[in-house]
């Protein structure tokens, strides 16, 4: 057995053995990063998926009632995104005066709008300027609020 060396067994052994653990370091290291990819496609879809959430706030269409408010009530309408019409009933000085009015309107933020158009009592005939604030939850309003117009 000439030219070998017990040293040169340990020496190829120990080759084998290195070969080994990277083999093992390398599917490990393959692991790991589909799981980081995993992850990320996970994280990512979440963070859509609650843009996507509070961006159906405001509906693009909502027919129905509206919260009543103070001497504002049986508040029915429909919007339309740009676009407010109502109905409803004011109460003043004892009587029941039935009111209509037609908005336009602007999103304020992710779940907010305000519009501002001219409202017009059945009745009477008389006509005037105010603007309404409504906040959505899940395409429904959950606040409503009729104030002065928008200065233009």
């Amino acid at each position: 057995m000439e030219g070998w060396h017990a040293d040169q067994d340990e020496d190829q052994g120990f080759q084998a053995l290195r070969q080994a653990r990277s083999g093992k370091a390398f599917q490990l290291s393959e692991r790991m990063d589909k799981v980081r990819t995993t992850l990320i496609w996970i994280i990512s879809l979440a963070a859509v998926s609650t843009v996507a959430i509070a961006a159906t706030d405001i509906p693009t269409r909502y027919s129905g009632s509206f919260p009543s408010i103070g001497r504002a009530t049986s508040i029915t309408g429909t919007f339309t995104g740009k676009a407010l019409s109502l109905k409803y009933t004011l109460v003043a000085n004892g009587q029941f005066l039935p009111v209509s009015g037609n908005y336009t309107c602007a999103n304020k933020s992710s779940n907010a709008t305000r519009c501002d158009g001219r409202y017009r009592m059945e009745k009477s005939g008389a006509t005037g300027r105010h603007g309404v604030d409504i906040t959505w939850k899940s395409g429904k309003p959950s606040y409503f609020h009729i104030d002065k117009p928008a200065r233009r």
